[in-house]
């Protein structure tokens, strides 16, 4: 009976220096990360703890993995608000694919896919001010 005391005193020591369970990150609002170049775009995430309740002041962290080409986080770090929520601008440069990977204490990652496309889709728009002089073959 000590013994089995000790075990369970034991787990509940581990259970509550380990941050007491898995929190989960998800993310909040709608999010479209294909992104026109130059344009910006807000990235929102839900952290909560294990029973769904809010983590006010938790920390989350955003990074770009993969070739960027100049785009870039209005910030790396960002702390949650009473909700849990914490946000990001994501200003995109030039065209470009690569993954956003959004981390937090004891949750998993988020990782997402971002494609930076050209301002005008890469579309040819011509306009014809003479129509004599535009013969189409």
């Amino acid at each position: 009976m000590k013994r089995l005391l000790g075990i369970a005193a034991l787990m509940l020591t581990m259970t509550a220096a380990c941050g007491g369970g898995e929190k989960v990150l998800s993310l909040y609002g709608v999010v479209d990360l294909d992104l026109q170049e130059y344009e910006s775009r807000t990235i929102a995430v839900r952290y909560v703890d294990e029973d769904g309740y809010p983590i006010h002041g938790g920390r989350v962290r955003f990074s770009i993995d993969g070739d960027e080409r100049g785009a870039a986080l209005e910030t790396i770090v960002a702390i949650c608000d009473e909700q849990g929520i914490a946000q990001t601008m994501l200003r995109a440069a030039k065209k470009a694919s690569f993954e956003l990977v959004i981390s937090a204490d004891d949750a998993e990652d988020l990782t997402l896919d971002v494609n930076i496309n050209n301002k005008n889709g890469g579309e040819l728009k011509v306009t014809v001010f003479n129509q004599a002089a535009a013969k189409i073959q």
